[in-house]
This record gives C-alpha cells, sequence and structure tokens, in this order.
C-alpha cells in the first residue's frame, strides 16, 4: 500500500506529470500482483494525466503499460480491441520523437497485437509494414525481432501459415541474439503454436523443453503457465487425450494460483 500512500500525500501538491508517473508506478505495482483491473485502471487515470503534460514520450509510456497490463496478466481473446487504447497509441505513434526509434516500432508492434480482432487486417499490415521499415534503418535485432512479431500478427489468416510460420521463426532468432529473453519467450509462443498448426510435432516438442527451461530459470509464472498449455496441445494433437486434459488442469491451476 506504500505507492497507494505516497499518491495520497502528494497528488494535491503535484502538477499532471507526476501524477502520472505515480499512476504508472501504481500500474506496474497492480500488475506485478497480478491485479489486472486495477494496473488498467491505474493506466488509465496515467494516461489522461500524460495527454494533459503534452509530452509524447510520457504518452508513449502510457500506452506501453496499458498493453503490458492486458498481455503480461492474461489476453482479452474473442474480445473487440478497446478503443481507449487504440486511440491512445495512435496519439503515441503521431507524436513520438523521430529519434525514438524504439518506441516507434515498439508501439506500431504492440497496436497491431491489440488490433488482432479487427476482420479487416489493413491497419495491421500497415502498422507492420512501418514498425519493419524502422527497424531495418539499423538492423538492430531486438528491433527487428518485435516487428517481425508485429508482421506475424498481422498476417493471421489461416492461408498464411508458412508465412507465419517463417516470420516467427527469424523473431525468435534474432530475440535470442539480444538477451531480451521475455520478447524472445513472447515470440516463441506464437512459434509453437505454427509449429503445431503446420504438424511438425518434433520441433514443437525441442522448442517447448527449451521454452520451458527458459521460463522455470527466470521464475517467470506467466510462461510457464502458457508453457503447459502448450504442452496439453502437443498432446492432444498427439492423441493423448487423458494426458492433455491432466496437463490443461495443471496450467488453469496454475494459472489461477
Amino acid at each position: 500500500g506504500w505507492v497507494e500512500r505516497v499518491t495520497a500525500l502528494v497528488t494535491d501538491q503535484v502538477g499532471p506529470r507526476d501524477r502520472a508517473e505515480l499512476a504508472l508506478l501504481r500500474c506496474d505495482v497492480e500488475r506485478a500482483h497480478g491485479n489486472r483491473s486495477a494496473a488498467i485502471a491505474a493506466v488509465r487515470e496515467a494516461a489522461g494525466f500524460a495527454r494533459m503534460t503534452g509530452e509524447p514520450m510520457l504518452v508513449a509510456q502510457a500506452a506501453e503499460g496499458w498493453m503490458m497490463s492486458l498481455s503480461a496478466v492474461g489476453f482479452d481473446i474473442g474480445q473487440p480491441a478497446d478503443q481507449d487504447l487504440v486511440e491512445l497509441m495512435e496519439q503515441a505513434i503521431a507524436e513520438l520523437p523521430a529519434d525514438e526509434l524504439r518506441y516507434h516500432v515498439r508501439i506500431r508492434s504492440m497496436l497491431t497485437s491489440v488490433l488482432v480482432p479487427d476482420h479487416d487486417p489493413t491497419r495491421r499490415l500497415e502498422l507492420a509494414d512501418e514498425a519493419m521499415a524502422i527497424a531495418a534503418e539499423d538492423d538492430d535485432d531486438e528491433l527487428v525481432a518485435s516487428a517481425l512479431l508485429a508482421r506475424r500478427l498481422a498476417r493471421w489468416e489461416l492461408d498464411a501459415l508458412d508465412e507465419r510460420l517463417e516470420l516467427i521463426l527469424e523473431s525468435v532468432e534474432r530475440a535470442h541474439r539480444t538477451g531480451n529473453v521475455q520478447l524472445e519467450l513472447t515470440a516463441m509462443l506464437f512459434a509453437l503454436s505454427d509449429l503445431l498448426e503446420a504438424g511438425r510435432m518434433a520441433e514443437h516438442l525441442a522448442m517447448l523443453d527449451e521454452f520451458a527451461t527458459r521460463a522455470a530459470e527466470l521464475h517467470l509464472p506467466l510462461f510457464e503457465t502458457y508453457g503447459r498449455f502448450q504442452r496439453a496441445s502437443h498432446a492432444l494433437s498427439a492423441g493423448d487425450f487423458a494426458e492433455a486434459r491432466r496437463l490443461a488442469d495443471d496450467a488453469l491451476a496454475t494459472g489461477r494460483r
């Protein structure tokens, strides 16, 4: 509760910039505790104050924090995109300084993910292409990995499996070079799905073993849970229904904990 106490002490004495940063800090704390709704409420508040400051980087940080609060504590599978978040991300993209390449790529990649539920892929494809063009300027592995992940998300269609798989496997390789483990594990999750869809079972299992080992070593329960779901999916695809059920129940229990 220390963040709340500090916030209560200073909110009457500081301007919108400090209040935005305090709200972002509260969002981080709530997200770390798995309190998804509280994290999103805090980052909504942060976004409002960030807009009042007119500081593009603060707006971008609020957009990033909002997206992380969605994807790091579950996903809105099957739900339409939150238009408030879409508008905040579009504002960040429009206002970011030209030299903030990381955020230009990162926010575009995140918005591509947010727009996955939309039936029309036009904006997703535009964002992914823009992210790749920016990342290619310096051929920075981390930026390219993020852009490749965006392009894979943009090509969500069932008939684009071969292209999706090629994109995401390169994203995994690029992310691995950078040492950004969370980006690598995120890319691996999508690679695992595509490998399974392609019926490349041996490769799926080999990557799944590596994924599970790294997630456990880093004590990242979010990824450990997703790894268990992937293992259940592997058993299901192999026709071992009892094992698939056991693994899925275990993953659900872990996620709830």
